[in-house]
């Protein structure tokens, strides 16, 4: 039994006691309707007995209640600690419920048909990664985004239908801090499936208990990060044997970085081309361009290849400077627990080339 069921029974004694007496002052009375004297006007007791053997238990019953009390401070000295870290993950616990209902579809345990808002329908069930149906609106200069779909608009101009590869989430953390998945989901990822679901974006609905329970959620299907970095030269190795003319450092940054870096390659599948086919490698999308000498001007000198290393493998905080002139925007997720040393080597050595 723990000790927050005791306090919950002690406290409801309690009440029923006083509940009871006071019931039973309130039934005596009517019993016993004839006025009584004031206290202060009623004959008490003589000195001589008062300060005999009653004084003496009302001394003692003094003296045990003050030990009393003694005892149940220290006792709180004692447990307050553990019974204020029961709470704490008691209200953890709680969160990351909560949060598998928000993240959960139909095809999760935790499924709530009116509070669900089916994250796993596009990061899958556990987290492992998917897909999902995302209508690519034409960024042809020639065509207005907000002119309405009619039986005349240019072939160009129309809309197409692509399906998104969305990442997986069971190593987010090992890639992002925590602040940077809260504002992920906040404020969502512009031009991408991904919508902001936090009040503060001005379009979601979660505020921020809804959104740091997703968080806590995400926290817990997290895999080692010796497991992610078998995982991802599992995937290598299946990139060399389709792509055996292409180097590890490309094959990597296609894996990675690429659908940061490279405008289409999201939902680019070359077995089944799709909408627009992609630009050129490193050429930028949500990612600033990596291609015609940027890179060498970013990380540049001496230390520009160590510069860029860490900025790979570690990231930068928000409003942190790396490399030569770089600012870092906290959107830049850190390579370090899902790829090994030689990996991150050989991406730094492709990206100096492009």
């Amino acid at each position: 039994m723990n000790i927050r069921l005791v306090l919950i029974i002690v406290n409801l004694a309690a009440f029923a006691i006083i509940g009871g007496v006071i019931l039973w002052r309130v039934f005596s009375l009517r019993r016993n309707p004839e006025p009584r004297p004031p206290q202060n006007l009623t004959p008490f007791l003589p000195d001589e007995e008062l300060e005999g053997r009653k004084l003496e238990r009302v001394l003692g019953i003094a003296l045990l209640t003050t030990a009393l009390i003694a005892l149940t401070l220290f006792a709180y000295y004692v447990f307050e600690p553990n019974r204020s870290s029961s709470m704490e993950k008691q209200f953890h616990d709680s969160s990351v419920q909560r949060g598998a209902i928000l993240f959960a579809n139909d095809q999760s345990k935790a499924f709530d048909p009116t509070r669900s808002l089916l994250c796993a329908n596009c990061h899958g069930v556990n987290g492992e990664g998917g897909s999902t149906n995302f209508t690519l609106k034409s960024d042809d200069p020639r065509c207005d985004p907000t002119a309405p779909v009619t039986a005349d608009t240019p072939s160009y101009c129309l809309p197409v239908q692509v399906t998104w590869q969305a990442p997986p989430l069971n190593v987010e953390l090992l890639r992002y801090s925590t602040d940077e998945v809260h504002d992920i989901i906040t404020y969502g990822r512009p031009g991408t499936p991904m919508p902001p679901w936090g009040v503060a974006s001005g379009k979601g609905v979660l505020n921020e208990q809804g959104i740091q329970d997703l968080v806590n959620y995400i926290q817990t299907i997290q895999i080692s990060p010796a497991k992610a970095k078998s995982e991802f030269t599992k995937q290598l190795e299946d990139a060399r044997a389709k792509n055996p003319g292409a180097s590890d450092g490309e094959l990597l940054f296609q894996l990675q970085c690429a659908r940061c870096h490279t405008k289409n390659w999201s939902f680019f599948n070359p077995d089944n081309p799709v909408g627009p086919p992609p630009g050129p490698q490193g050429g930028g999308a949500f990612g600033p361009n990596l291609t015609g000498g940027e890179t060498m001007r970013q990380f540049a000198g001496p230390t520009g290849v160590k510069d860029q290393i860490d900025w790979v493998t570690n990231g930068k905080p928000p409003n942190e400077q790396y490399g030569t002139r770089g600012i870092s925007s906290g959107r830049m997720p850190h390579f370090g627990n899902v790829l090994t040393t030689a990996q991150i080597q050989a991406i730094v050595d492709y990206e100096r080339g492009l």
